[in-house]
């Protein structure tokens, strides 16, 4: 009699845990962003990208005074080191790039009741493409360069909408 009661009433928990996994995935709002866009069509994107290659110059520039009277130990050395300075220089612009493209992602997706927000490339379907907004409030540049394989994007979109 117990072994019939405790059934029913995990059945009964069952079917009611069924209905509250339901209706919890109908309220969230998912956003998409893509970065490589904003990277490339934002002014600050634009910017430092302009920094790093300004950087890379003045290194090669550098490691090419430091190599004329090095041996080939020391020349390796030269180019490890240099090599070791840009990296940790770019990754810190980069670094810092990402961390204000993604305030701005909160606050957009605070604006717009977003529950999550995805890179766009991880998304097959559906979700509110951000991007412009994000582009908007970050500035978009003067001269902003189309973003890579763009217009395949927009043939497959083209042909889906087909």
């Amino acid at each position: 009699m117990t072994k019939t009661i405790k059934r029913v009433v995990l059945g009964a928990l069952m079917v009611s845990s069924l209905g509250l996994l339901a209706g919890c995935g109908s309220q969230n709002n998912v956003g998409v962003v893509d970065y490589a866009t904003i990277a490339q069509q934002s002014q600050k994107g634009q910017d430092l990208n302009k920094q790093i290659a300004a950087e890379q110059q003045k290194i090669e520039q550098q490691v090419n005074e430091q190599m004329v009277n090095a041996d080939e130990q020391q020349q390796q050395q030269i180019q490890a080191k240099a090599q070791q300075e840009f990296t940790t220089y770019a990754s810190s612009v980069n670094k810092q790039f990402q961390q204000d493209v993604e305030k701005t992602v909160k606050e957009i997706a605070a604006e717009k009741k977003l529950n999550v927000v995805l890179v766009k490339g991880a998304v097959v379907e559906g979700g509110t493409d951000i991007t412009e907004d994000v582009l908007d409030k970050m500035g978009k540049a003067k001269t902003a360069t189309p973003a890579q394989g763009q217009g395949q994007n927009q043939g497959q979109e083209q042909q889906a909408s087909n």
